[in-house]
């Protein structure tokens, strides 16, 4: 249950920092908005990237090591089922930084 609440957040991060066109942008975007207002509300954005990447950095820690703690026996069971989910928020964790690196570049030199 904790693991898709760090996904689900990252994932709405992720498509709020490239600007994608979610409802809650588009609820939240005034009708011609420009460049500067689009790349303050990224930077805001950008700054709860680190946050969400300890969280994920966390998650992965706790999975491995339960699968440390597993006895013998059951390791390789334990494994088996946790080992796709680290791969997951692995994954999720370098979407969002190239997400984040992406509107960085796209927003530099505008304030």
């Amino acid at each position: 249950m904790q693991m898709r609440r760090v996904v689900t957040i990252t994932v709405l991060t992720g498509s709020l920092v490239v600007g994608g066109a979610s409802a809650a942008v588009a609820a939240e975007r005034p009708a011609g908005e420009g460049r500067a207002a689009r790349c303050a509300r990224l930077a805001e954005r950008v700054g709860q990237v680190p946050d969400i990447r300890a969280r994920i950095g966390s998650r992965i820690d706790q999975m491995e090591q339960r699968i440390a703690d597993a006895t013998p026996a059951a390791r390789q069971a334990v494994a088996d089922r946790l080992e796709p989910r680290i791969e997951r928020l692995r994954g999720v964790d370098t979407r969002i930084a190239d997400l984040a690196a992406r509107a960085q570049e796209r927003c530099a030199g505008t304030t």
